[in-house]
């Protein structure tokens, strides 16, 4: 089964799924869990989109389209046309 995978996100990554040892930051842990479960989906993905809704730049967001093997735009003020003008052209780029 392939998919393609289209991620709305503010890229930031502040709660783990396990718990956190004391010693430990929280939003690192998180992201290495990310990371790990983005390369464990990859293979199943025809593409994936990630699409940063963070209204400054240098999120998170570019790592994790890069882990997943797919495309990052940055779309701080998205109206819901744009959303869906930016899905469309990232999938035609598929076919």
């Amino acid at each position: 089964l392939l998919a393609v995978l289209v991620l709305i996100t503010d890229a930031r990554s502040n709660q783990p799924l396990r718990s956190v040892p004391e010693n430990a930051d929280r939003e690192t842990v998180a992201m290495a869990e990310v990371e790990r479960l983005s390369k464990q989906i990859r293979p199943l993905l025809v593409g994936a989109l990630v699409m940063d809704t963070r209204r400054s730049s240098g999120g998170n967001g570019p790592d994790l389209a890069r882990w997943l093997g797919g495309q990052y735009v940055h779309l701080p003020k998205a109206s819901a046309g744009q959303i869906a003008e930016t899905v469309q052209g990232e999938m035609a780029k598929l076919r």
